[in-house]
């Protein structure tokens, strides 16, 4: 294994765990907001539970944001264990690769507008839940085994 590629797969490891620290987070704070209540008000209960309280669309794009930026992280998790020489499955590095990509343009498409409050949800929600598989990813449990300075 050579020097600057485990180098880069542990500052790639330690940039994961304080955005899983931030997305889990907001996850909590989605989770904990009243799961009976339609979407945008479960979404405007989340935002002003935050600290500081946030508008829903701002809570939108936080985070969708880090759950579009986890696949993002675990694709180039991925990429810097190959070159530490590990054996990366290439269906699992090329399904992640879709993954990803597929959630950049699902977030882009359904991106509130500057000044419009009104956000899709259930987008949201799709976003979480690609980026909730992700973190409990078993490649990235064995990646994090690893022996990195």
């Amino acid at each position: 294994m050579h020097g600057e590629a485990l180098g880069r797969l542990a500052a790639l490891r330690h940039k994961r765990a304080e955005l899983l620290r931030e997305f889990n987070l907001q996850r909590a704070v989605w989770r904990a907001a009243e799961p009976r209540a339609g979407g945008e008000l479960r979404l405007a209960l989340a935002a002003r539970t935050m600290d500081p309280p946030v508008t829903s669309r701002e809570f939108w794009l936080a985070f969708s944001a880090n759950a579009v930026e986890c696949l993002h992280l675990q694709h180039e998790i991925l990429h810097a264990a190959q070159d530490c020489g590990v054996e990366v499955d290439a269906d699992q590095l090329h399904a992640v690769q879709e993954r990803w990509i597929a959630a950049c343009m699902i977030r882009e498409e359904s991106r509130p507008s500057r000044g419009q409050e009104v956000v899709d949800v259930a987008v949201l929600s799709v976003l979480v839940g690609q980026a909730e598989r992700c973190a409990v990813d078993s490649m990235l449990q064995v990646l994090d085994a690893l022996p990195v300075r």
